[in-house]
């Protein structure tokens, strides 16, 4: 029993190592990412340091994950954003790829971006409208009825996906009911007439 076990094993050993048999890893894939695939960024990116700077991409493997070449950075009106350069993160149970765009940038307002990981094609599509409390691509007086439900605590954000702190304080107040309806009517200088509908997100 013991020579027949030493046999298949060395068996197998010649033949993974020759080539004969393909030991297969897995591929690098984009599994989700933060923000989160098909959400929409509502706060006002003219605020300083505002917008969309970095995306985390959490991969189910960081094998053969190596240079910003990996990734394309696509926007609705066809723009290529560079990548400045990725971190690779991995601890037990998570790997993660932070990509950080060139000179700072923020992903575009008024437009969705693709990320695509070129060696899978795998991707996730992020959006960034101003005002977009709800997440749905439209900046209307819907939105500005569910700030005021936040603020009063008469909506839950978390559970209903909310983004009601547009002016980026980390907290609800009616500052950012002020700052929506400056969005809204384009008095933030942002833009005039103000952009309230993101295009469709751009083929891979």
């Amino acid at each position: 029993m013991f020579m027949k076990s030493y046999i298949l094993t060395a068996l197998l050993v010649l033949m993974f190592g020759f080539g004969l048999v393909n030991a297969e890893t897995p591929s690098a894939t984009i599994i989700r990412s933060a923000p989160a695939d098909g959400s929409v960024y509502p706060v006002n990116p003219l605020r300083r340091h505002g917008g969309v700077r970095t995306v985390t991409l959490y991969m189910n493997t960081l094998q053969g994950v190596r240079n910003a070449s990996d990734f394309l950075v696509k926007t609705s009106a066809g723009e290529i954003i560079p990548i400045q350069r990725i971190q690779p993160i991995s601890f037990p149970g998570v790997n993660m790829v932070v990509l950080l765009f060139e000179n700072d940038r923020a992903l575009p307002h008024g437009e969705r971006t693709r990320i695509t990981h070129l060696p899978s094609q795998s991707s996730v599509c992020l959006g960034v409208l101003a005002g977009d409390v709800d997440g749905n691509g439209l900046m209307t007086s819907a939105d500005a009825s569910k700030i005021l439900g936040v603020i009063e605590g008469r909506l839950d954000r978390t559970a209903l996906g909310l983004i009601a702190d547009l002016n980026g304080d980390f907290t609800e107040t009616m500052a950012d009911y002020e700052t929506f309806n400056d969005i809204f009517t384009g008095r933030n200088g942002q833009a005039n007439p103000p952009l309230r509908r993101l295009p469709a997100c751009p083929a891979i």
